[in-house]
């Protein structure tokens, strides 16, 4: 009966450790599968995303998925997938100039500007865990690819140490080849180290102290990039508005010149956010005036903009903060959405990266 009632604590106790069907679920949606060819040999793998710059998804994975000695794959012989878009593989470009034999890690990177604006709804930077506060006996799990399976999270493997640069299981890191490139989790779900070998990983720590000294953006963080907080409602505040301001947003990459003008004479938009009276443009911002209603302020008004633009960019890299009255959105290239009262209405801004 003793043994039994210990047999029950320890599950219960291991049970507790699993991560999350929720942060899994945002694991899973920073982590890429990969499939390479080296010569005659296929691999699969997996790869963690990093950042989102210059109209480009950045990506960390294992080098031996890209190069074995003096032989490295095409950038054609590869393809990479995204949990939010499965079953569309992308071909990603391999940064020569980016390898480390080291930390055993690659870089490659997807262009794509519409891409990257859905990463930016699907990807939270804030899953960046510490490998130098895990101690022996820890459970980690790993993301990957093994035996043909997407997104496979492997069974939990007891952690030995952490080295100066390694993460070492006791037991083998899932079962199967699929997992190299991909991340090591923690209880929380949040990435401490890059798969290499059955039972070891890179240091996640190190690996962007490396990306860093390349120069590369780096998104990853452990800690929330702050953003206002969305209405709890999970359906669009307006989901009209969201359209045409992302329309808006997607523009700004061409300095507006997607957006269609009403006659080849003026410079008003055909295509407005609803409720405002009149929206222009010009190369460098797309502006929408907007007056208030019978019996509502200026005040209100500004409040109820604010709260379809923080729905809109409640996820993925967009920083809000007030300055001089204005309320300002800003995206990790630089886009801004600004929100700026009047005495007698509210101005919404859309703003290329230039300004």
């Amino acid at each position: 009966m003793k043994f039994l009632c210990l047999l029950i604590v320890l599950v219960r106790a291991t049970s507790a450790q699993i991560p999350g069907p929720a942060d899994v679920a945002e694991a899973k949606k920073q982590t890429v599968m990969i499939s390479s060819r080296i010569g005659d040999t296929d691999l699969v793998g997996a790869g963690v995303m990093f950042a989102t710059a210059n109209d480009r998804i950045y990506i960390v994975t294992a080098n031996h998925l890209l190069r074995d000695g003096s032989r490295e794959a095409k950038s054609s012989d590869v393809k990479v997938e995204f949990a939010w878009l499965s079953g569309e593989p992308f071909e990603p470009r391999i940064l020569n100039h980016y390898d480390d034999r080291a930390l055993g890690i690659a870089v490659l990177t997807v262009p794509n500007f519409a891409l990257t604006q859905a990463m930016a709804h699907n990807f939270r930077a804030d899953r960046l865990g510490q490998p130098a506060e895990l101690r022996e006996g820890a459970p980690i799990w790993a993301l990957g690819y093994p035996n043909g399976n997407k997104w496979e999270l492997s069974p939990a493997a007891d952690l030995i140490r952490v080295d100066a640069i390694t993460i070492r299981t006791r037991s083998p890191i899932g079962v199967g080849k699929g997992y190299s490139g991909g991340p090591l989790l923690d209880k929380d779900g949040k990435v401490v180290g890059i798969v290499q070998r059955e039972s070891e990983g890179t240091r996640i720590d190190l690996v962007m102290d490396q990306l860093r000294r390349w120069d590369l953006p780096v998104h990853l963080t452990s800690t929330a990039t702050p953003v206002s907080t969305p209405p709890k409602a999970r359906q669009p505040v307006d989901a009209q508005f969201s359209a045409v301001l992302n329309e808006y947003i997607a523009a700004a990459k061409s300095r507006f010149a997607a957006l269609e003008l009403k006659s080849g004479r003026d410079n008003m938009l055909r295509k407005t956010l609803p409720g405002a009276n009149a929206c222009a443009k010009s190369d460098h911002e797309a502006s929408c005036a907007f007056h208030p209603r019978s019996g509502s302020s200026v005040s209100e008004l500004q409040k109820q903009i604010v709260e379809k633009v923080a729905w809109l960019v409640s996820t993925g890299f967009w920083k809000h903060d007030r300055v001089d009255g204005r309320d300002r959105f800003t995206r990790v290239d630089g886009t801004r959405v600004e929100v700026q009262a009047y005495p007698d209405g509210v101005v919404v801004k859309t703003l290329s990266s230039g300004r």
